[in-house]
């Protein structure tokens, strides 16, 4: 029995080591919850040709992110990142607990 003499439903929960000072998972208080999450990052995108037409401008329109593949600028690579969006780490839905080891004699 914990806390208040009630067992926390731990069905479908990852159990993570309460921290306890360490400086590791700091803030949290024994049984709190914490819900999935993935750490920020983002990606590239690489290079795509789409057919479009920036006039008035061969080689790169930077304020676009083209640069044209060819003097006519018919086609045109288009290369970006997506946003970074995420937390602090990688983790899934879980709850603190305090591991107890009895050694025996």
């Amino acid at each position: 029995l914990l806390g208040g003499n009630v067992l926390p439903d731990l069905r479908g929960e990852f159990l993570r080591g309460w921290d306890d000072g360490r400086g590791v998972d700091s803030g949290r208080g024994l049984l709190a919850t914490q819900s999935g999450q993935n750490e920020a990052h983002s990606h590239g995108a690489g290079s795509l040709q789409v057919p479009l037409r920036v006039t008035g401008n061969n080689g790169v329109n930077k304020a676009r992110g083209y640069q044209t593949n060819d003097a006519a600028n018919n086609y045109h690579n288009v290369i970006g990142t997506t946003a970074s969006s995420g937390g602090t780490e990688t983790r899934p839905r879980n709850i603190a607990v305090l591991y107890i080891i009895k050694a025996s004699a």
